[in-house]
């Protein structure tokens, strides 16, 4: 049997546990001892960028709301132009912190793609002064 290997943990601004999980090679994020997401399913995350963001040729500015394991911003970028804008809105900074040191190899290299900005902020407030100004 194969052990699960905690990687990382923290409190949410609430005090619940955070935890980052390794099992297997595969991911998992458990909030409050409930998982929460894993990188064993992503089709979700995908599906949901292809309905909201058709390809196009055409400079786009496009919000996401949360970075999680960063398969919403891999499909997004596989989708949208070279020359346009993403901005990601997450509000714990141990997921980006995670994206980057922990599950680099996951998606958080995508994190370095000039297209891309992550904010740690809340998309509701991001999503009013960005796109609505």
């Amino acid at each position: 049997m194969k052990p699960t290997t905690n990687i990382a943990h923290s409190a949410s601004p609430e005090g619940a546990a955070i935890l980052l999980q390794e099992h297997d090679g595969e991911y998992f994020l458990k909030i409050g001892g409930v998982p929460l997401m894993s990188t064993t399913a992503s089709s979700s995350e995908q599906e949901m960028a292809s309905l909201a963001c058709p390809p196009s040729d055409q400079a786009r500015r496009v919000l996401i709301g949360g970075l999680g394991f960063g398969f919403t911003l891999r499909k997004v970028l596989e989708l949208v132009s070279e020359d346009s804008e993403v901005v990601v809105a997450e509000l714990l900074k141990e997921i980006i912190d995670w994206n980057g040191e922990h599950l680099r190899a996951v998606n958080g290299a995508l994190l370095d793609d000039p297209r891309v900005k992550v904010l740690l902020k809340d998309v509701f407030k991001i999503g009013r002064a960005i796109f609505f100004l």
